[in-house]
């Protein structure tokens, strides 16, 4: 798109890609459907700068919630995914695995998914995560990611079923 292209040729390509990528959420969010179902956003804002552009946009969140994980959960939850190059399928190798062995066989590791990548990521999250929570103090939800999906979501309910 020419908005990536004008990044790119900044000095700061990945601070204009942030602002470029705040952009589409928030129009995402403005449209229709969005608007009278809601949404859930997953991994954004990840620092007070994107927050901070999202509140100039208008954005409400009526909750924010985040799932905690010790590092190392964190790190394992993210380096066990295998995508599937034929359909796009994610799995985990040891929450998620596929069924069959042929697609096992084919999975591969997203870049991102690589060790170093990840250890990079959960630093940069580390160092803003504060900032970050402190900014949504007045509606943040921490809950522990290690609980059984069940209980998450039983206590997560009110998060999506309050108007």
């Amino acid at each position: 798109s020419k908005a990536a292209e004008k990044a790119m040729k900044q000095a700061e390509p990945l601070l204009a890609a942030d602002a470029i990528l705040g952009t589409l959420v928030v129009n995402r969010i403005k449209q229709d459907d969005v608007r009278t179902s809601g949404f859930v956003l997953v991994g954004y804002p990840q620092t007070s700068m994107q927050a901070a552009f999202l509140k100039k946009q208008g954005v409400w969140l009526r909750h924010v919630v985040h799932l905690q994980l010790a590092p190392k959960a964190a790190e394992a939850a993210v380096t066990g995914r295998r995508v599937d190059p034929v359909d796009g399928e994610v799995y985990h190798v040891d929450l998620s695995p596929p069924e069959d062995a042929a697609t096992a066989e084919r999975l591969v590791t997203h870049p991102r998914d690589e060790k170093p990548e990840v250890k990079r990521q959960l630093k940069s999250w580390n160092a803003n995560k504060g900032q970050l929570l402190k900014g949504y103090a007045d509606r943040l939800v921490t809950e522990d990611a290690s609980r059984p999906e069940r209980q998450l979501v039983e206590r997560l309910a009110g998060c999506f079923l309050t108007l």
